[in-house]
Order: C-alpha cells, then sequence, then structure tokens
C-alpha cells in the first residue's frame, strides 16, 4: 500500500518524469492531472492526500485551484514558486496547510517538504477524529455533562443534560447554574450558593458531591457529580468540568426510608414508655396492696414480684432514653438497676453497701430482660439471707466481657451459704427462675460459697456486623 496518494497538477509546474519517478521510488502514488477548474477531480474520484502545483509558467491557476481545492478536500499544498505577488498573498494565506518551495528545487527538499506536510496534517486529523469521538461521546453519553467558569456560568451542558433539566442551549448557555439547575438553598436549609462558589475557587475539595437540584418546570431532584478542575497553558484554574448521575430515585427512598424509620421510632418510644407507664401503676396497686398485708410469707412473695416488675420498668425507662432502640448500655442498665433495687433493699438494713465493677458493653433486648431479671434475683437473695444476724455487710456487682461472653458476678462478705446447699436441689423460686433465665440466655449459672457467697452467670454476646 503506498506511503500516501499524491496529485500533481500539469501545467503549472514542471512535471517532468523525473519528480514522477522519484515520488513512486518513495513509495508514493503519483497522478498527474490537468490544471483547471476540475483539477480536483483524481481517477478513482478520491481526494488526494497531499496535491503539488505552482506558477512556472507565470500564472495563477495554481492558486485558484489550490483555493478551489481547499473547499473540497482540505488536502496540504506544495507550491513551488520563484515568488509571490503582493495581490496573491491574501489570497494564498487563506490556503491551509500550504508549503512553498522557491527554485531549485532538489529532490530532498521537495520529500522532505511532502513528508512534512504529511505528518503534520495527519497528525491534526488525528485529533479531529478524537475531538469528533469525544463529542460523540459525551454528546450520547446517559450522564450529564456540564462545563462552568469559576463563578458558577453554564459554558457548556451535553444533549442529555439538557433533556434532563429541560432546557435548550439557547436557555441555558450563559446563565449561571444557580437559579437555572441549583437552588441558592435547597429545602433542607443547606446554601448551595455558597457551595458553588466554593467549588469555583477549590474544587479540589468537591471531586465527589451529591446535592439537591431542580428542572426548568421547578422540580426538585437529586444528582451526584463528580468534579474535575480544568487549567489553562498557564496553569490557572479557568472551568470545572461536571459529570452527574441522577440519584433522585435513591434519595426518595432513602427519604421515604428515614421518615418512615423516624415514625416507627416515634411509636416504639410512646409504646415503652406507655408499658413503662403500666409496670409503674401495676406496681403502685401491688405496693397498696403489701401495706395492707401484716408481715408474712405473703407480703415477702409481693414484694419480690414488686421487685421484678421494677426491673423490667427499669429496662423500658433505659429504652426510652436511649438513642438506639435494638441495643443499650448494659453497664449503664445495670448500674441503674442495681442502684434502684438496693435503695428497696437498705429501707430493712440501712448498713448494707453497693459496688460495682462494670465493664462497658452493649446488650440487644433480647438478652437485656432476661439478664436484669437475673441480677434482680441475685441481687434479692443476697440482701435477704447473706447477713442474716449481722449489722452490715457489702454486695459487690460486677460485669466483665470474656472471649465475646458477659460475665456478671454478684458477690457478698456474708454468712455464706448453707452446708446442705446444692444448685440443682433448691426449692427457691429465686434460684430455681435464675437456673431458666440462665439457660434460656444460653449461658451458664454458678454459685459457690467461702468468704461470702459468689453467684456468677456467662452468656454471650451477640457478635458485631
Amino acid at each position: 500500500m503506498p506511503k500516501a496518494h499524491i496529485v500533481i497538477i500539469q501545467n503549472t509546474i514542471d512535471t517532468s518524469p523525473a519528480i514522477v519517478e522519484t515520488l513512486r521510488s518513495n513509495g508514493y502514488r503519483a497522478e498527474v492531472i490537468p490544471a483547471g477548474p476540475d483539477s480536483i477531480k483524481t481517477a478513482d474520484g478520491r481526494s488526494p492526500d497531499i496535491v503539488i502545483a505552482g506558477d512556472s509558467t507565470g500564472s495563477s491557476s495554481a492558486l485558484d485551484a489550490a483555493l478551489s481545492l481547499r473547499d473540497r478536500c482540505q488536502a496540504p499544498i506544495i507550491w513551488l514558486s520563484s515568488k509571490i505577488d503582493d495581490g496573491d498573498r491574501p489570497r494564498a494565506a487563506l490556503v491551509p496547510h500550504l508549503t512553498i518551495i522557491s527554485p531549485p528545487c532538489t529532490n530532498s527538499g521537495l520529500m522532505y517538504a511532502i513528508e512534512t506536510a504529511l505528518g503534520s496534517w495527519r497528525r491534526e486529523q488525528e485529533l479531529v477524529k478524537r475531538a469528533d469521538l469525544y463529542r460523540l461521546i459525551v454528546e450520547s453519553a446517559n450522564s450529564i455533562i456540564l462545563r462552568m467558569d469559576t463563578s458558577g456560568t453554564i459554558l457548556y451542558l451535553n444533549d442529555f443534560g439538557l433533556k434532563f433539566f429541560g432546557f435548550t442551549k439557547e436557555d441555558s448557555s450563559g446563565r449561571n447554574v444557580i437559579g437555572t439547575i441549583v437552588p441558592p438553598v435547597d429545602t433542607a436549609g443547606r446554601d448551595l450558593a455558597a457551595m458553588i462558589a466554593d467549588i469555583g475557587k477549590n474544587p479540589d475539595r468537591y471531586v465527589k458531591n451529591e446535592n439537591e437540584n431542580m428542572r426548568s418546570d421547578g422540580s426538585k431532584v437529586y444528582v451526584a457529580w463528580t468534579n474535575r478542575a480544568i487549567h489553562d497553558e498557564n496553569g490557572a484554574l479557568s472551568a470545572i468540568l461536571c459529570v452527574g448521575n441522577d440519584i433522585t430515585a435513591r434519595k426518595e427512598a432513602e427519604e421515604a426510608l428515614e421518615r418512615s424509620l423516624e415514625e416507627k421510632s416515634t411509636l416504639l418510644r410512646e409504646l415503652q414508655h406507655r408499658v413503662k407507664n403500666n409496670l409503674t401503676i401495676l406496681s403502685m396497686l401491688l405496693s397498696m396492696e403489701a401495706r395492707n398485708l401484716g408481715e408474712g410469707h405473703a407480703k415477702r412473695i409481693i414484694n419480690d414480684i414488686l421487685n421484678r416488675i421494677k426491673t423490667m420498668a427499669t429496662l423500658y425507662e433505659s429504652l426510652y432514653s436511649a438513642e438506639n432502640l435494638t441495643h443499650l448500655d448494659f453497664n449503664g442498665y445495670i448500674a441503674h438497676l442495681a442502684r434502684t433495687l438496693f435503695k428497696t433493699f437498705t429501707i430493712e438494713s440501712q448498713n448494707m453497701q453497693l459496688v460495682t465493677n462494670l465493664d462497658e458493653m452493649r446488650i440487644d433486648l433480647k438478652r437485656a430482660v432476661p439478664a436484669g431479671l437475673i441480677l434482680n434475683e441475685l441481687l434479692t437473695n443476697a440482701a435477704k439471707y447473706a447477713f442474716y444476724g449481722r449489722e452490715s455487710g457489702t454486695i459487690t456487682v460486677e460485669l466483665r466481657g470474656e472471649n465475646d461472653h458477659a460475665v456478671l458476678t454478684v458477690s457478698d462478705n456474708g454468712i455464706g451459704l448453707p452446708e446442705a446447699f446444692a444448685l440443682g436441689k433448691s426449692t427457691g423460686t429465686g434460684l430455681n427462675l435464675v437456673g431458666t433465665l440462665s439457660r434460656q440466655l444460653g449461658g451458664e449459672f454458678s454459685i459457690e460459697s467461702g468468704a461470702g457467697t459468689t453467684a456468677r452467670i456467662s452468656f454471650p454476646l451477640p457478635q458485631a456486623g
């Protein structure tokens, strides 16, 4: 395949066989055609890659042919001329890719001129093709492509962007994005005018951002933008290229979900508050009944039930004030519950002390209720039996995290367990309830006696994530 198709316009220069042979020997396809209006018509009807012409006869017909050729094929022209008349200079300036060679013209000089002209021409054509390809990509992209200056003035908006926002090129070009496709302040009160001004000064801070936008009819849309700074040849910031994708459906779904969660959270908090109030009312009714009873077994049973109700009421009180409705601070719940229960015990024994050593951890609601009831039973037993016949004593509540387990310990420095005590044979309601709740938690319960009594419950905590 020849390196290029060269047309030589006959009668305007010396078309000796030597020139044609030189071109062909250098790998070019050379074709000689007559001068005149139809000189651009080659043998196969295609535009040439380069034209060689001149005015060796003193005629300006070669320039006429070059001007005619310029409008049809834009091929580079090698013009062999001994001189250029002043009258021809303005016309010659109109011919793109024009190379003028003054005689004598050597073969090497002609080859250099041809190769230089072709190289320049082909590089330009490649750039044009790339520009056309980029333009096609931009115009056919299913994304908004916006170019704005540093003040926010719209310099370019592709067809997709025009259709998306509902504008024509005439409507959008030269207008500021604020008030055109971006509201000055969004519905959440965010100052978008200040944001656009800051993007114009510091685009690197906004490589990616999401914000509310608006269409020509005023309807609200959301767009995720990717922004890139454009600099001029001196390195100065001249414009911002913004590529946007419509995320309105996603945002609306997020907002709907957020509203739904907020409504459910409000309802759940209200439900928890009402449950807590109902438990409080139930506790008050039982207290009134207990006051009408004399000291004895029935009153002790009612008081035990009251403490269990208070335990559950404390849980709902903690949930009502918590930020997270699915988990709560276990250590805070245990501390509050222990203090609340201890106030009840110290009515009968003012010399008891409570000590708490609690690790920070969170617990889900499914485990919080049985864990709280276990603490209630263990504290109740310690307060009732640990210091029988003594004037004072200390109850210690510890919470530790060990290997993804919570370890809750209630110990005292009291008289210890009876010698014949066996956990599996205990007939007390409290310890039997602790055993049942421990199994419900998937945990292990143990109790031992020495210098006092130590009861320990270990159960797994849910894995994060």
